[in-house]
């Protein structure tokens, strides 16, 4: 499994590309603090590394930039990676940016705080939602909100790519928690359904022969 796990990658990549900063930290110290323990821990000793690397960039022109690009596929790997030039060259821009982002700011990402902070948790929708506000999502039933930040009335998701916030009222009333289920779990759930959609075979049974009919009769006559 690679540092940031596949698990992770698009939540990585949602909490990239946004523009907000305080947001945008929000989101990765909630990653960061999702990560197994010791990824947590190499990650940690890995940054700090890279940033005193990164402070003689003048020297050995290994600056943040292109430490990401050195870094970013030995990080993580999209599951979905495409054979196809441009597809690799947008992956390839994607990591350089979570890589980048995590280098910028790894002093508040991996301090002590940051291992506070509430994990990511998921929460499925029971039901459709149409948007009240300009931040919030329209949302369908089915679709799962990744949880990254909660406060007193609001929390902020992440859903499909998009982040939007919803009143924790509403979240209450329209959603349920979110179990993801491993690819083994899948693939033991999928066999399962094949196997109750697979018409049993019945046992073939044998029709006794008239001797066999007449000697039962006589059979039970001797006791």
């Amino acid at each position: 499994e690679c540092l940031l796990t596949s698990k992770f990658y698009a939540r990585f990549k949602t909490a990239a590309k946004l523009t907000d900063t305080g947001l945008q930290l929000d989101y990765f110290r909630c990653l960061v603090a999702s990560l197994p323990r010791s990824h947590r821990t190499l990650l940690c000793q890995l940054t700090d590394l890279l940033r005193h690397v990164a402070k003689y960039s003048e020297l050995n022109l290994m600056s943040n930039a292109n430490l990401a690009i050195v870094f970013g596929p030995i990080l993580m790997v999209d599951e979905k990676e495409s054979a196809d030039a441009s597809e690799f060259l947008k992956t390839a821009e994607r990591q350089k940016l979570i890589v980048e982002t995590l280098l910028e700011f790894s002093d508040i990402l991996t301090d002590e705080s940051a291992m506070d902070v509430k994990p990511l948790y998921s929460l499925a929708a029971t039901s459709s939602y149409r948007a009240q506000t300009g931040l919030e999502l329209s949302l369908g039933s089915g679709d799962v909100l990744h949880v990254f930040k909660e406060d007193d009335t609001l929390i902020f998701f992440d859903v499909d790519g998009r982040v939007g916030v919803l009143a924790k009222a509403v979240a209450k009333a329209m959603t349920r928690p979110h179990v993801a289920m491993t690819a083994a779990e899948v693939a033991a759930a999928e066999q399962s359904a094949l196997q109750q959609l697979t018409p049993r075979k019945k046992k073939a049974t044998r029709t006794p022969s008239r001797e066999e009919k007449e000697k039962k009769p006589k059979e039970k006559k001797k006791k």
